[in-house]
């Protein structure tokens, strides 16, 4: 939700001001209340809250427009249901289902009959290849009118390597000091590390190991080359020896705090 003064912001005595009041309503359905905090400098009534209610009436939508997969390994399959928001079930006509990404499916499916009737979307996710997962699927509806619903999914799929943390954050002072990030990389199975770098050079990179063929870990620093940059991301990929996950790609943010 987002709030907003029209006009002056100054208030005399005996004078009104509008706040404008706006609330997304994507993947919503029902009552909803929230709360805007009105600042002021009047010594009895230094902070205002406004409560805002209303009650979200969806006539063709899903219940949400965002699914994300969790603790998914390569391999796995993962299914969730999206129930489908209408005014009146029993009158909904679905064309094409179309999924976009690595290893996601989709369907529409009857959870109800006559008076009952219900449908939901059934997304099943099966990947092959360890990383970051995204995309979306696209719902054709015909009746009881032609729309296009959208549903983004995302995950982060694990694959024999295990990466903690999965990205990094490396925060630097205005002067330019930082501190390092070190993320460690183990596995069950053997391997080595043939490689690790930024393409840009933009992060020092060290591979120390730990225990041969098991575990290690990647020492990341700032670049002299990053000296002049206050806030930028990059991935620092690292190639390994294993078949199943030869390159691990390590997402690294750096930001500048005051």
């Amino acid at each position: 939700m987002s709030a907003s003064l029209v006009g002056e912001q100054l208030v005399k005595p005996g004078d009104t001001r509008q706040v404008e009041v706006s609330i997304a309503t994507t993947g919503r359905s029902g009552p909803v209340e929230k709360a805007a905090l009105v600042q002021t400098d009047h010594p009895d009534n230094a902070q205002v809250s406004l409560k805002i209610k209303a009650n979200v009436v969806v006539d063709l939508d899903f219940a949400t427009s965002h699914v994300m997969f969790t603790d998914v390994k390569v391999g796995d399959v993962k299914k969730q249901k999206i129930e489908l928001v209408a005014a009146d079930p029993a009158a909904v006509k679905f064309g094409e289902v179309k999924a976009a990404g690595e290893g996601i499916q989709a369907k529409v499916v009857k959870t109800g009959t006559g008076p009952s009737t219900a449908w939901a979307l059934e997304v099943v996710f099966s990947p092959k290849t360890p990383g970051p997962a995204s995309g979306t699927i696209q719902v054709a509806l015909v009746a009881p009118e032609e729309k296009s619903l959208q549903i983004f999914y995302s995950g982060q799929v694990k694959g024999d390597i295990s990466i903690e943390p999965l990205q990094v954050v490396i925060r630097k002072t205005k002067t330019g000091e930082a501190e390092g990030a070190m993320v460690q990389l183990t596995c069950e199975k053997s391997f080595t590390i043939k490689s690790a770098a930024d393409a840009e050079g933009l992060i020092d990179v060290k591979v120390e190991t730990v225990t041969p063929g098991k575990h290690y870990t990647i020492v990341l620093g700032l670049a002299q080359k990053a000296a002049g940059q206050d806030r930028f991301g990059v991935s620092v990929q690292v190639k390994t020896s294993l078949a199943s996950q030869p390159q691990i790609d390590i997402p690294v943010y750096v930001m500048t705090t005051p």
